[in-house]
């Protein structure tokens, strides 16, 4: 007699799109990066859609959001959490696997070019910082500098962020549960 096999993944343990379970089944691989820039963190999901269930049936599209619950294997209740991501790509190989190349949704938000500009006179990198990602709690250290910085329409609020880490001499990156 066969056992009929639970299917459980250590690091996903849910995915949502528009508010539904996926069926994990599907899942062939899962990657999660984190990273200590604003690249970051990333979500690549391979699934097997022989079937197009996940094209044509449900409808998935580049520049939709999944909500994905992540689990730590070793410390279980404690540490899950629930991140959103953006589908930037999902190409098909010859062997029906579809990969989901997704960006997290607070990160997505930061690569979007301003529709107009903001000027920061006189103000700490701080101030800045938090007005751009006000989204999101912030963990600083205060910066001795007065700096002015332009937020120009069409520049990236990341590329910002980018250049007050270089001229700080700071890390500005995104984290888990924040």
């Amino acid at each position: 007699m066969a056992a009929n096999p639970t299917f459980e993944h250590v690091l996903i343990q849910e995915i949502r799109y528009q508010d539904k379970p996926l069926d994990l089944s599907w899942l062939i691989e899962a990657v999660y990066i984190e990273t200590l820039d604003l690249s970051g963190p990333k979500l690549i999901l391979k699934l097997n859609d022989r079937e197009a269930i996940f094209r044509d049936d449900l409808g998935i599209r580049p520049f939709e959001t999944l909500t994905v619950t992540l689990a730590d294997p070793y410390r279980r209740d404690e540490l899950d959490t629930i991140e959103h991501f953006v589908i930037l790509t999902m190409p098909m190989d010859a062997e029906s696997v579809l990969t989901l190349n997704c960006l997290s949704e607070v990160i997505f938000q930061l690569k979007m070019p301003a529709t107009q500009a903001r000027f920061f006179v006189g103000e700490a990198p701080e101030t800045v910082v938090k007005f751009l990602v006000n989204h999101t709690a912030i963990n600083t250290s205060a910066f001795p500098a007065i700096e002015d910085y332009h937020l120009l329409p069409g520049m990236r609020p990341s590329r910002l962020l980018k250049q007050i880490a270089r001229e700080t001499a700071a890390v500005i990156h995104y984290q888990r549960q924040q």
